[in-house]
């Protein structure tokens, strides 16, 4: 099955992104760090570095492997436990592998989606630790999630597009 290269290349990059940040970053990092922030976007939660980096290096790390898990295994999913729109025509026949490709392309995107907005709250998150002064989390904080969100109602309407109903 011939995946398109893009998503698989933008997981590997986002990856290598995550793991960078946390290099570059631990050592400049406060014992204890603000990782809960209130609606005012004062902390109101606190974890140790370590722990501040186990916890979103391993979720990041999660996304990585679902992601290689979707490239790997998702044609072997069964798509009866989809919930993808007019998969009775979409996924019998000749129209089958195509959009097994094109699933797992979404998927994929799904996937990238979340682990950018997880390496950009970290940064986010990083970033007010290390300014001098009181920890106040960032207004672009609400324009990061908005984007976020955004992006993952585009990708998908256009799933829907994808699957919608055919034109017989």
């Amino acid at each position: 099955m011939r995946l398109d290269r893009t998503p698989v290349l933008v997981l590997f990059v986002l990856a290598a992104l995550a793991a960078v940040q946390f290099v570059h970053y631990y050592p400049r990092l406060p014992a204890t760090l603000a990782v809960h922030f209130g609606s005012g976007g004062h902390p109101n939660g606190w974890q140790e570095k370590s722990l501040f980096v186990l916890f979103y290096g391993g979720i990041e790390a999660m996304f990585f492997v679902l992601g290689l898990l979707a490239v790997t295994l998702g044609h072997r999913f069964p798509i009866k436990y989809s919930n993808v729109p007019n998969k009775d025509y979409w996924f019998t026949g000749e129209r089958k592998p195509a959009s097994i490709r094109a699933l797992t392309d979404f998927i994929l995107w799904y996937d990238n989606l979340t682990l950018a907005f997880l390496v950009a709250v970290a940064e986010i998150t990083i970033r007010a630790n290390l300014v001098e002064g009181p920890v106040i989390l960032p207004k672009v904080t609400w324009a990061v999630t908005l984007g976020f969100t955004a992006a993952i109602v585009f990708i998908t309407v256009r799933l829907f597009q994808r699957f919608s109903a055919p034109h017989v």
